[in-house]
């Protein structure tokens, strides 16, 4: 809000606002998912040299798909349950999907 009340007292058209908001939007979005994958990433890691056979590949790739498409309010716990059942789940993953969607929730408005 701040921005676009600067931008508009500098006499940008709303268009070139709204380009400028889209892109700050998507970098922040691009920013919140890759702290997702990152702390799976970093979790798989830990199951892995406990033993647990998983495919961090395959992982990774379901949850960037599942991102593709996310809806708010069903798709945190698509991705949890998902997580849960390749045995890739923890707490701090749910609180960074919650930063996420909360992200959404304000672009929605």
């Amino acid at each position: 809000d701040k921005l676009v009340t600067l931008l508009n007292s500098l006499g940008s058209s709303k268009a070139k606002i709204s380009e400028i908001t889209k892109i700050i939007d998507d970098m922040v979005i691009f920013d919140l998912q890759h702290k997702v994958i990152s702390k799976i990433e970093e979790y798989s890691y830990k199951v892995l040299e406990g033993g647990t056979k998983i495919n961090r590949d395959e992982i990774r790739i379901k949850v960037t798909e599942l991102f593709k498409d996310y809806k708010i309010g069903t798709s945190k716990k698509e991705i949890e349950d998902y997580l849960k059942s390749v045995a890739s789940y923890t707490e701090e993953i749910s609180t960074l999907l919650d930063n996420y969607e909360n992200f959404l929730k304000t672009k929605k408005n």
